[in-house]
């Protein structure tokens, strides 16, 4: 059986590299398909780890449309993600993106999934514009289904690797604390971003199926106190969640640009019930998701089981 191509963007990254080890590990995908990694520098050790398991592995220049068509050149089928963090720009992240869907077009392919997000600002009629990276994403999903491509849409949810950054290791009263600046009470859609491969299997099995589909993809919703006893659980020790200043939090825990990016957009007032990331329509969305990773054969990690993976905590 002749293998289509699959060119996989941000090969060494978090979703891209998760889609590549699926395709590699899977005993139907792997034989469906080879494997293009696209990458800024060929030379860095991740790259050439995964030439050695076979994939081949190009450079590309995400604002240049000839370098992307070229890295695209062959494929059947194309996972496109960007980092709006790499210039923290609106308006670069959608030139980009729009970049990358014109150049699969042009380049033959037959499947686009693109690394999108929800508008929050629509979601919200206008209330939170704080959400620039989502809306951003959004703005080239909308873009993408007016071409003619086969285009489904993953929607990573709230990155479990991502707590690390509200863990300080801090303990009050003989509890650990999990610092947060989202409501006790707020829901938050969880993903282990390593299952990314797992969401995409089901599209990459039967692409006619999902066209214009959007793939919500957590595990499921949790809270912050829910995730400090889930915490609490794994490590066999005691873990509360502590409300704290989104302004102080972002200042201490995250790169100074992007730290100041949130402030200055005013994103610590928009994390909330109002929209809950996915916005009204996440709790069916997300459950949706589940099932069709599920009808596969796929198995998505807990917030435990990261835990309990990903230490160590203290």
């Amino acid at each position: 059986m002749s293998q289509s191509l699959l060119t996989v963007f941000g090969a060494t990254g978090q979703q891209g590299g998760s889609v590549i080890r699926h395709v590699l590990d899977h005993p139907i995908l792997s034989k469906k398909y080879k494997l293009r990694g696209v990458t800024r520098d060929t030379n860095k050790p991740a790259s050439k780890e995964l030439e050695q398991s076979g994939v081949d592995m190009v450079k590309a220049d995400m604002d240049d449309s000839a370098s992307l068509q070229e890295a695209m050149k062959g494929s059947f089928a194309v996972f496109a993600v960007t980092n709006f963090w790499e210039k923290i720009s609106y308006s670069s992240e959608v030139a980009q993106g729009k970049a990358m869907a014109d150049a699969a077009v042009a380049s033959g392919a037959k499947l686009l999934i693109w690394s999108s997000l929800p508008a929050i600002s629509k979601i919200t009629n206008g209330k939170t514009t704080a959400m620039v990276h989502f809306d951003s994403k959004a703005e080239v999903e909308e873009y993408i289904r007016t071409l003619p491509i086969t285009s489904v849409f993953y929607m990573a949810g709230f990155y479990m690797q991502n707590q690390k950054q509200f863990w300080s290791g801090k303990k009050e009263n003989g509890a650990f604390l999990l610092e947060h600046s989202i409501g006790p009470n707020d829901l938050v859609p969880l993903i282990d971003i390593t299952d990314t491969g797992a969401y995409c299997a089901p599209v990459l099995l039967s692409p006619e199926r999902y066209h214009h589909k959007r793939f919500m993809a957590a595990t499921y919703y949790k809270t912050p106190v829910q995730m400090a006893k889930g915490m609490e659980k794994a490590l066999g020790q005691p873990v509360r969640y502590q409300n704290v200043s989104a302004v102080d939090l972002f200042r201490d825990r995250f790169p100074s640009a992007m730290a100041d990016h949130f402030i200055k957009t005013g994103m610590e007032k928009s994390f909330g019930t109002d929209w809950i990331y996915f916005g009204p329509e996440g709790e069916e969305g997300v459950k949706w998701t589940v099932e069709q990773v599920e009808s596969v054969g796929g198995k998505l990690g807990t917030w435990e089981e990261y835990v309990k993976r990903d230490g160590p905590w203290v």
